[in-house]
């Protein structure tokens, strides 16, 4: 398979990991770039199960908004 499933979570993975300097990034900003809105929600369900991300609450450009960032453990 080209776009087998561990390749999607390695790719929202490592652009989550690429954002990390100031930018937070929301699931939209990921769909954009993946292409795909289920496979980049099965990503992240993914990487939140395994505590390698999380999801935090703040505020977006004009409502309360869901951004993600790489866990504290997983940085290194």
């Amino acid at each position: 398979m080209k776009n087998s499933k561990e390749d999607i979570i390695e790719s929202v993975y490592f652009i989550i990991k690429k954002s990390r300097n100031g930018r937070r990034i929301t699931a939209k900003q990921l769909e954009k770039e993946i292409g795909d809105k289920y496979k980049v929600h099965y990503a992240l369900r993914h990487l939140l199960k395994e505590h390698k991300i999380k999801k935090v609450r703040g505020l977006g450009m004009d409502r309360i908004d869901y951004f993600y960032q790489i866990t504290n453990m997983t940085s290194h």
